[in-house]
């Protein structure tokens, strides 16, 4: 499992299963308000987790944009949220726990709608 953190455009070129972490802030712990990550599944699924909302430090003007370049064999890129714990009520993505970007050249924008919910807006692309 690997981050993205602290930059504000990623390309991401799976070479089979991948999991990987969003953290929206560099080194010295500077938010970063806007990242674009392009992901290119030709060779295998992806998986992006999203960071927990609560650790934002209310730096809810964060905008998180996934371009998913599907690739061949539909290989998708999978978006999830913080999942709920014996410990932490968990996060959603407009009332779900997670969602699949199957088709090509998808995009989604995603923002904080609240204390544990995000917002996403889905564009179709080619």
């Amino acid at each position: 499992m690997a981050n993205i953190q602290g930059k504000t455009y990623t390309k991401i070129v799976t070479t089979g299963s991948e999991i990987w972490n969003i953290v929206p802030f560099d080194d010295n712990g500077n938010v970063v308000s806007e990242m674009v990550i392009e992901c290119d599944t030709t060779l295998g699924d992806l998986t992006l987790n999203l960071p927990k909302i609560s650790t934002l430090n209310n730096n809810w003007s964060i905008k998180i944009t996934i371009v998913g370049n599907v690739g061949i064999g539909n290989n998708g890129v999978g978006i999830k949220s913080f999942p709920t714990t014996a410990l932490f009520q968990g996060d959603t993505i407009g009332g779900a726990d997670n969602i699949f970007l199957a088709d090509p050249y998808i995009t989604i924008v995603l923002n904080v709608a609240g204390y544990n919910t995000w917002y996403g807006v889905r564009t179709l692309g080619a």
